[in-house]
Parts: structure tokens; sequence; C-alpha cells
């Protein structure tokens, strides 16, 4: 895992820690939970909440953006031809419950899993309720 340093986090550490649990697939609760289990706590002692990770998250995604944004398109278009590339393995594979956890992020990727109605054809067009993004799919 990694090194905790003291118990009181301050923003920097704090989305230092989100990020480096982000990226290793963690939840937005899970990072809270975990900073909890490990005793950090903000300026008046309590622990951090999923609103305030997920707080974290979203900047953390915009500074990434903001600092990668002449590779952020190659990066989602490589991404994209890794989900593809993987999905071949596990269909050959037939390892199936690989293959619903890639759709699944695929769809994310995607941006499927945004509330949007989906065009059907042009002549007949049909509201479909889909799941509304939550932070744990902005990254």
């Amino acid at each position: 895992m990694f090194q905790f340093g003291p118990k009181e986090l301050n923003i920097e550490d704090r989305r230092s820690k989100v990020a480096e649990l982000r990226v290793k697939g963690f939840s937005s609760a899970e990072i809270a939970t975990l900073l909890a289990e490990k005793g950090f706590v903000n300026d008046k002692g309590s622990a951090f909440s999923k609103v305030t990770i997920c707080k974290d998250i979203k900047a953390i995604k915009k500074s990434w953006v903001e600092k990668y944004a002449d590779q952020f398109e190659l990066m989602q278009k490589r991404h994209f031809e890794e989900i593809l590339m993987l999905k071949k393995i596990f269909w050959k594979e037939e390892d199936y419950d690989k293959i619903l956890k890639l759709l699944s992020h695929e769809a994310k990727v995607l941006g499927l899993t945004d509330q949007q109605n989906i065009q059907i054809n042009n002549a007949n067009t049909m509201a479909l309720p889909v799941i509304t993004i939550t932070c744990d799919e902005d990254l």
C-alpha cells in the first residue's frame, strides 16, 4: 500500500492520497473508508465524507485534463483500443465475468451511463431511463 503521514491532512495532501487510491481502482466510498480506517481527519477532527472525496475526484480530473489536454484525446483513443483488444481476448477465452465488467467499463467510457435520451432512428425517438453518472464513474 502507501505510507501515511500525519493524521491531519490538508487539501493538497488529501487530494494526493485520493488520486493515488483512485488510480488503483478504489471508489469514492472506499477511499473515504480507507482514509478513516487509517485515522486521517480533517482540520475539525472528523473523518472525510464521501461528498468531500467526490469533490476531490472531480478536482483531480479537472487538473489532469488541463495538465494533459494535448494528450487527452490520444489517451482516450488508446484506452478504447485496449478495451477492444481485451474484449476479443475475453470472448475467445469465454470469460463472461470479465466480458461483463469490460462492457460496463466500455459503456462508461462511451458516456452511455449519462442520463440522456437515446435516438432509435430519425423517425422515432424513445426516451430511455439510464443511470445517472456518479462521481465514481467520472474518472
